[in-house]
C-alpha cells in the first residue's frame, strides 16, 4: 500500500484578521496580511491537497474521482490567476 507523501506547506493561518488595516481593540495599525494575499495562500494549499487526492484516486484506479479532482485542481489554480495581480 502506497502512501501519500506529507505535505510541505503549512495551512495558511484560520484565525488570521482578513482585510483590516486597524486592530478591533486598540485602533493600533495590525501587522496582518491584507486578504487578497490570504485568499491566493489558501487556494495554492488546497490546489496542493488536492493535487495529492487526485494523485491518489488514479493510483486507486478511480478514473471519475480523478478527473472530478483534476477539475477541482484546475479551478483552484484559475481563482488564483483571476486573484493574483
Amino acid at each position: 500500500m502506497t502512501t501519500a507523501p506529507a505535505f510541505s506547506k503549512p495551512i495558511p493561518d484560520a484565525n488570521a484578521r482578513l482585510g483590516s488595516s486597524q486592530d478591533a481593540h486598540d485602533g493600533q495599525p495590525s501587522n496582518s496580511p491584507p486578504l487578497q494575499f490570504l485568499r491566493v495562500d489558501r487556494l495554492s494549499y488546497m490546489a496542493d491537497m488536492i493535487s495529492e487526492l487526485q494523485a491518489m484516486a488514479q493510483e486507486a484506479q478511480c478514473q471519475t474521482l480523478a478527473g472530478i479532482l483534476g477539475l477541482a485542481h484546475a479551478e483552484a489554480h484559475q481563482q488564483i490567476q483571476h486573484l493574483a495581480p
